[in-house]
């Protein structure tokens, strides 16, 4: 009788884990989603940052040498 109830209780509790899985599941895409927009865009405007200050000391080196 034991074993059977312990069987029982470990079928309830994978059908908990399961919806509560599946719920997580579809609340965090939408969270992973913007979190991945979010970098892409932070990324960009990084780049974006870093090539203009390339071009700003490749410019102040090509003055200095034309001098």
């Amino acid at each position: 009788m034991g074993n059977f109830m312990h069987q029982r209780n470990q079928e309830t509790v994978f059908v908990k884990a399961g919806i509560y899985g599946n719920t997580m599941v579809t609340r965090l895409v939408p969270m992973i989603i913007a979190m991945t927009g979010y970098a892409f865009v932070y990324n960009f405007q990084v780049h974006a940052i870093v090539l203009y200050q390339l071009k700003r000391r490749i410019y102040s080196m090509l003055r200095n040498v034309s001098r």
